[in-house]
């Protein structure tokens, strides 16, 4: 027998909620690398998308995006789960 029967494992109090702002700096990224191949008007695209998502998601960061409420996280996860 397990001794760790009936247990959980805990979740965080306070989550960061889903952000797009990783992936635009993705993208920003991609783009500028290709504008160092193709033009330099490419790569001022590229790097003008990736300041602005960085600067976004600093931002974001700063002033405390609403987390995630733990408990509505696990009864969605559940109703998934039965689904």
């Amino acid at each position: 027998m397990n001794d760790h029967d009936g247990w959980t494992r805990p979740l965080p109090a306070d989550r960061p909620r889903p952000t797009y702002w990783p992936g635009a700096l993705a993208l920003g990224v991609t783009v500028t690398l290709w504008g160092f191949v193709t033009t330099p008007v490419i790569l001022g695209v590229g790097a003008a998308v990736g300041v602005v998502a960085i600067a976004g998601w600093i931002k974001e960061l700063v002033r405390g995006a609403a987390p995630v409420d733990a408990a509505q996280d696990r009864n969605e996860k559940e109703v998934m789960d039965d689904g």
